[in-house]
């Protein structure tokens, strides 16, 4: 159902997984806890860090859920697409993950819903961006893109 990486045009289905991926996740599946605990630890490293930073928001983590991070967002309150491109002439990658909401794609316009309808999906689709957080990631990897976004918005 996807027009491109971002846009529904009608609901679909996810199921890109072929034998070989099978094989080899079947197989990452003997490290999955070490896997998991390495991005855990990547993402408490980043949010300690990043909440001292003036217009980065950490959103709050529930330590009673488990979360394995396959994807690490943090919202900035402005300049996110300057961020972005400052953090690529750094030679970091940064993505923003679902751009747009749910009821903002052209194969769900037939639900009725419109911009305004869920201010606080839409903030976090106008806001977030997604930091690298792989489990090869070494702490200095992760201190230097702490420091870059440091220094984007202390410029």
């Amino acid at each position: 159902g996807l027009l491109d990486r971002d846009t529904v045009v009608v609901p679909g289905i996810n199921s890109r997984l072929d034998s070989l991926q099978a094989i080899v996740g079947w197989h990452m599946l003997k490290k999955v806890d070490e896997i998991n605990e390495q991005r855990r630890a990547n993402a408490a490293r980043y949010d300690a860090a990043l909440s001292e930073i003036p217009g980065v928001v950490v959103p709050p983590r529930n330590p009673a859920y488990f979360q394995v991070f396959h994807t690490f967002v943090v919202c900035v309150e402005e300049h996110r697409n300057e961020l972005i491109k400052y953090l690529a002439d750094h030679e970091v990658e940064a993505k923003i993950h679902y751009p747009k909401c749910l009821h903002e794609q052209p194969g769900l316009k037939f639900l009725g819903y419109r911009r305004g309808d869920f201010p606080k999906a839409e903030w976090q689709a106008d806001h977030q961006i997604s930091l690298p957080i792989h489990e090869y990631l070494a702490k200095e990897q992760i201190d230097f893109v702490i420091d870059t976004i440091a220094d984007f918005y202390n410029h």
